[in-house]
């Protein structure tokens, strides 16, 4: 097995079994514009990762009861 055979599911499955604790879980995906050889990210991902970014921690600080 490795990483690129691991589902969602699984990975919460094995983080339970291994004792982590597993509540509500929020997943943010992000679709790739295009694929190909290039460890760059596409111009689309690029202009919305600050509005991603600003997701993810209001989602952190809502969970940690930190919101501003």
């Amino acid at each position: 097995m490795n990483l690129h055979e691991v589902d969602v599911v699984h990975m919460l499955q094995m983080a339970g079994r291994l004792g982590y604790p597993i509540g509500p879980t929020v997943i943010y995906g992000v679709e790739p514009g295009e694929i190909g050889w290039s460890m760059e990210l596409s111009p689309a991902v690029t202009a919305n990762m600050s509005k991603l970014l600003e997701l993810v921690v209001a989602e952190i600080e809502s969970i940690a009861g930190t919101s501003p």
